[in-house]
């Protein structure tokens, strides 16, 4: 149902975006997403939790991909420079 009412808000926006997935390496697993274009990082983090995610991928031209999560940093997590814990 969020899937769904995410891509009747796309498809009613001004946005530039297609269809896409995730899988794990061997394709044992996979999920399908969206590709926006031309979000703003507040903006997109807006986004991501009126459509309940934990955590989604950011990227800005000439820049590394970042994971941006939705949620407290679990005390074992180690450091890692592409992942924004995002409260």
């Amino acid at each position: 149902a969020a899937d769904g009412a995410l891509h009747f808000w796309l498809a009613h926006g001004d946005l530039s975006y297609r269809p896409a997935f995730s899988s794990a390496r061997d394709r044992s697993w996979r999920e399908p997403s969206w590709l926006v274009a031309g979000l703003p990082v507040q903006a997109f983090d807006d986004l991501t939790r009126r459509f309940g995610q934990l955590g989604s991928l950011w990227w800005q031209r000439g820049e590394q991909v970042r994971l941006r999560m939705y949620a407290a940093r679990p005390a074992d997590c180690g450091d890692d420079s592409c992942v924004d814990w995002v409260k």
